[in-house]
């Protein structure tokens, strides 16, 4: 059984591998701005699952922190629904959020 630290270190990991992957896509000068958006955006992400798994992974877990960062990624991923929407990305949208 993976820990909760463990599996957000995951998720950031494959956040940040996914930033740099669509970092090499050449899209056009047409669809660059909503491209270099979606690739800060997933960064930021990777940023936000790592400062989670520190928090969760800390002898005494700071409940508050913790909210606030879960608040930050349900808003960044908001934003990378619409993003991905706008760039016709259905397979980039995550599947639900609560």
């Amino acid at each position: 059984e993976i820990s909760r630290a463990d599996w957000a270190g995951e998720v950031s990991r494959a956040l940040r591998d996914e930033a740099a992957a669509f970092d090499e896509i050449d899209v056009g000068d047409d669809r660059r701005t909503d491209h270099a958006s979606f690739i800060e955006n997933t960064d930021g992400q990777a940023v936000g699952w790592n400062a989670l798994s520190e928090a969760l992974g800390g002898a005494e877990p700071d409940s508050e922190m913790i909210s606030e960062l879960t608040t930050d990624l349900t808003e960044l991923t908001l934003g990378r629904n619409d993003l991905a929407d706008e760039m016709g990305l259905a397979g980039c949208r995550a599947r639900e959020l609560s």
